[in-house]
């Protein structure tokens, strides 16, 4: 099946309604099945829940956005939780050719906090995920504070609960993340946030984008892609 199409479908199931979850429901399962059938998708999927058992978390249900209550003017073009596998998360992370200890972490659509504690695992100075939904988001501060504690980790971690179009970006050398967290609307905002910022104070940023559906957005942009795979792009300020 087709980006575009599974696209399609996921939209339409994200909306509110009785219908609509059972939708969701049957679509989560027909992911279920394939990873007890297919031995590459069962290994991925049991990686994922040994990090969760490991740490004591709860990172890896999908929730539907229309059981997010989320409002706001762009809560239309979001789409559903679903946390980054960690495979996927630490190739596509890899890939950034110089040390990271000077560079902030940011995830935009962080949701339950999954991909801020991968992030753990690297030196960033600062780790932030930024999260519109008030329910994921306060998932997120437990699962950050239950790592801590199973960790003894001093690591700066933090969730923000802001739309991502409004989130306020810092003038120091980033790894901006996403994990396809809204559509080609959002991601054109953020990304204009993220050019504007760059052009008035220079820096070096990364922008490692997961499950790349909207990846073509990038095309109006001025950042040079430096990396991809089958399921990620690295791009670089220019």
């Amino acid at each position: 099946m087709s980006n575009d199409l599974t696209t399609k479908i996921l939209h339409f199931l994200e909306k509110p309604g009785f219908l609509n979850r059972l939708g969701f429901r049957a679509w989560r399962a027909s992911y279920r099945i394939r990873e007890r059938l297919i031995p590459s998708w069962r290994r991925a999927s049991l990686i994922d829940q040994q990090f969760d058992a490991q740490y004591g978390l709860e990172t890896g249900e999908w929730i539907n956005l229309g059981q997010l209550k989320v409002t706001g003017e762009h809560v239309q073009f979001g789409t559903h939780y679903e946390g980054v596998g960690l495979n996927l998360f630490r190739q596509a992370i890899a890939q950034i050719p110089e040390p990271l200890d000077d560079f902030l972490f940011v995830d935009f659509g962080s949701g339950k906090g999954r991909a801020l504690l991968l992030a753990a695992e690297h030196p960033f100075k600062e780790i932030i995920g930024v999260e519109f939904s008030a329910k994921l988001h306060q998932i997120a501060l437990e699962n950050i504070e239950r790592y801590k504690k199973t960790t003894n980790s001093i690591r700066d971690i933090k969730s923000i609960c802001v739309d991502a179009t409004a989130y306020q970006l810092r003038n120091e050398k980033s790894v901006y993340y996403f994990f396809n967290p809204f559509n080609e609307v959002v991601l054109a905002k953020v990304l204009r946030n993220i050019e504007k910022s760059i052009k008035e104070h220079p820096r070096t940023v990364y922008i490692s984008y997961c499950n790349p559906i909207h990846i073509g957005v990038f095309n109006e942009f001025d950042f040079e892609k430096i990396a991809a795979g089958d399921k990620f792009a690295l791009f670089k300020s220019r």
